[in-house]
């Protein structure tokens, strides 16, 4: 994923609104307007780079993680979301989705170091009650 260029399949908010509109806040400029929006029958198939589509798909993962975790923090006033897991490890793209979404909220994203043991040790401490 980073090496694709999500955006030459995704369509982006600034791709359907033109650069002088007001309306359009300029850091909700850079949020997806569709997953695969470009992606139409005129659309040439062998021309799709699996880079691009991989990039696409973290993109779709990480703005439904980054939409959940901002709104569970507006319900209940939180200012900081943490974010931990194996699927970050190495993954800049997923994070930087995850930050510029949190940004947006208005919210800070923390992201843990060695956060790919997370789940095992909650199961760990989850088992030892």
């Amino acid at each position: 994923g980073r090496k694709g260029n999500r955006f030459s399949i995704d369509l982006k908010v600034a791709d359907i609104y033109d650069s002088e509109d007001t309306r359009v806040d300029k850091l909700f400029r850079e949020f997806t307007a569709a997953s695969l929006g470009k992606i139409n029958k005129d659309f040439e198939i062998r021309s799709l780079k699996k880079e691009d589509l991989i990039s696409s798909l973290i993109g779709i993962i990480g703005e439904n993680i980054g939409t959940i975790a901002t709104l569970m923090a507006e319900n209940y006033r939180l200012k900081n979301i943490v974010f931990c897991g194996g699927f970050l490890l190495e993954n800049k793209p997923l994070k930087q989705i995850l930050s510029l979404l949190c940004k947006f909220k208005k919210k800070k994203a923390i992201f843990l170091k060695n956060s790919e043991y997370c789940g095992a040790i909650g199961a760990l401490l989850f088992n030892n009650k």
